[in-house]
């Protein structure tokens, strides 16, 4: 992902996807300049109704999905992007705050958990299928941003 575009985003920003996202249930060592990772209850297991999908472990989130921004961790010349995905009723609510539980910030512990993924799968081997010419072709728009490459409105 170009570095202009990757400025584009900040921590606590509030994206809606106008398209839908794909998401893998695989990853390996990163081997371009950007990876997102989502949180979310909501991806449909598309693999399991389409059976040539399952390489890629393929999951669908909705067209018009929203996204809270945790967190732009950075390691050498990678980048990963965590998304927390919303309910559109939520939207204000997350705008402005941190999810507790007790004593719990819970979106730092999702941070955290996410950190620790990354630098572990670092060190594993590239994913293969997640290399394939067809999923980069799936998965090469940037989450939240049109052709133009401007955020699409909440």
């Amino acid at each position: 992902m170009d570095n202009e575009i990757l400025s584009k985003y900040f921590v606590g920003q509030i994206l809606r996807s106008q398209i839908f996202v794909d998401v893998s249930g695989f990853a390996g060592k990163l081997t371009k300049n950007c990876r997102y990772v989502i949180a979310s209850s909501k991806a449909a297991p598309l693999y399991k109704m389409a059976p040539d999908t399952e390489k890629w472990k393929l999951h669908v989130i909705n067209a018009n999905s929203f996204f809270k921004l945790l967190d732009i961790y950075r390691r050498n010349e990678q980048t990963q992007i965590l998304l927390l995905h919303i309910p559109e009723k939520g939207i204000e609510i997350f705008k402005h705050l941190v999810i507790n539980i007790g004593d719990t910030n819970v979106e730092e512990e999702i941070i955290n958990k996410a950190r620790d993924s990354f630098d572990v799968k670092m060190e594993m081997p590239v994913c293969i299928e997640l290399e394939e010419s067809e999923w980069i072709e799936r998965t090469k728009y940037p989450i939240g941003l049109d052709s133009e490459n401007n955020f699409f409105s909440l």
